[in-house]
């Protein structure tokens, strides 16, 4: 009875093990992922009020790990209200006569805190929206992630670019250089 005992619990502290393992390996695979997020920025309005392409609106981007992040794909949608609530809806109203799509490009994120520019003011202007912003992105080990604008991060199977190319997402890319904020 004592060497069957012995047996059982030498297994089952053996699944623990094992259960440990790949959850500290899932936690590993996310780790630098979980560190960037994203934040509504300031607005610079220019010309005519009602010209949502006029002017420019901040995404103000957060890299908390120590590594740079690369390819991203910067978007504004919409967290409540009617305009689109992922990139992608945005990319299916481009030849809709939707005249700006409120999506840009840069090349990498430093770790720290910079700014994106997205042309045009008042994308989300639909009386009780609440706009907010979205970043896909490729870490440091070379995986693709997508943050959406409820902050769900989610893993991309291609990168971020050939991801969204899916709804008509060509270049050239504008591939901002990100501007830090202090």
């Amino acid at each position: 009875m004592g060497t069957v005992g012995a047996l059982l619990v030498a297994l089952v502290l053996l699944g623990f093990q094992a259960w440990d393992r790949r959850r500290d390996a899932r936690d590993r695979h996310r780790a630098q992922a979980e560190l960037i997020g994203a934040a509504m920025g300031p607005s610079e309005r220019s010309g005519s009020t009602g010209d949502p392409t006029a002017g420019r609106t901040g995404i103000d981007l957060f890299n908390g790990s120590l590594s740079p992040v690369y390819g991203l794909v910067v978007g504004i949608v919409d967290l409540q209200g009617t305009a689109p609530e992922k990139i992608e809806r945005w990319l299916e109203l481009r030849g809709k006569g939707t005249r700006a799509i409120p999506v840009t490009t840069m090349s990498i994120l430093p770790p720290g805190t910079f700014r994106a520019w997205i042309p045009g003011t008042g994308h989300t202007a639909s009386m009780g929206a609440r706009p907010g912003p979205e970043i896909a992105f490729t870490d440091r080990a070379g995986k693709h992630w997508i943050r959406r604008g409820s902050g769900r991060l989610a893993e991309l199977g291609v990168a971020p670019v050939d991801y969204f190319r899916r709804w008509g997402f060509y270049g050239p890319y504008e591939l901002q250089t990100p501007e830090r904020v202090e």
